[in-house]
């Protein structure tokens, strides 16, 4: 007679934490404001991963880095429902030559601007396709502070085999989610003020990701996973409290690692009317 798998996750909650890497597509990115309607084509951007430091160990500095957070419930072995926090970064690729179709006024330029690097006048314009240097002075652009995805999932669960009597687990993890985008951007327009915007609802995503589980005990885990998703930014704050504003559609890669646990909170409340009851 075939032996029954036991069943252990069902029912259980989890919870992980790790480290991300992304890679991003071309992006068309377009800004408006004041003195300025116009919208860079093709657009490269980075990550900006930390350094291997102890920046990562530090409690009151491990999520500078780029993180990614877990937590779920599992309805049975194979299923499970689950919400995270991806804490991607964009920046803007500086150096890069892109084409850029729209208007810049002098109404663009700020006051800080002319006083320091009046050299900017020379962005003032109509450009229809034109290849434009992107240097710092033309447009500092960056989610650095958080291309926060947060992302509720559905995922699913497949064992690949055992190994040392059990106590190790080769598991196929797979998951589809969606969500809402929060960054946080840094900005400046023509070598003006420097806009650390605060945390703002921007826009939406969906992604999906493939990895493999290792289990240990049938309690902790090592997690690796690939995913790909599309983003839809139709409100990038800029300028804080002010109309000026972004528009972008992103589509990325990401890799991360993960450490995580199991938690039957089942046995923890059954564990805790004991103690009530004995105590009574």
């Amino acid at each position: 007679m075939a032996q029954q798998k036991q069943e252990y996750r069902t029912g259980k909650l989890f919870f992980n934490w790790g480290y991300n890497r992304s890679w991003y597509g071309k992006s068309d990115i377009h800004l408006e404001g004041p003195g300025y309607d116009y919208t860079i084509h093709d657009a490269k951007a980075d990550d900006d991963p930390q350094e291997v430091s102890s920046v990562y160990f530090d409690p009151g500095k491990f999520t500078v880095p780029q993180f990614t957070f877990r937590a779920g419930y599992y309805i049975n072995e194979h299923w499970s429902v689950s919400a995270g926090w991806d804490h991607m970064k964009y920046v803007l690729r500086n150096g890069q030559t892109a084409k850029v179709s729209g208007e810049i006024t002098a109404d663009a330029i700020d006051d800080y601007a002319w006083m320091n690097d009046p050299s900017v006048a020379q962005y003032i314009g109509e450009y229809d396709d034109e290849d434009v240097y992107i240097g710092k002075d033309f447009l500092k652009y960056e989610h650095t502070d958080g291309l926060n995805f947060i992302r509720v999932a559905v995922d699913r669960t497949d064992e690949l085999l055992r190994l040392a009597n059990g106590k190790v687990g080769v598991i196929w993890q797979n998951s589809l989610g969606t969500g809402p985008v929060l960054p946080w951007t840094d900005f400046t327009l023509l070598s003006g003020k420097r806009y650390k915007n605060r945390l703002h609802f921007s826009g939406w995503g969906v992604g999906v990701h493939t990895g493999v589980k290792i289990e240990f005990l049938k309690s902790f885990y090592l997690q690796t996973q690939v995913g790909a998703g599309y983003i839809n930014l139709f409100d990038v704050e800029t300028k804080m409290h002010e109309s000026d504003k972004a528009t972008q559609e992103i589509k990325y890669i990401e890799w991360d690692f993960v450490a995580g646990f199991y938690l039957n909170w089942k046995r923890i409340l059954k564990v805790g009317n004991y103690k009530k009851t004995a105590e009574n």
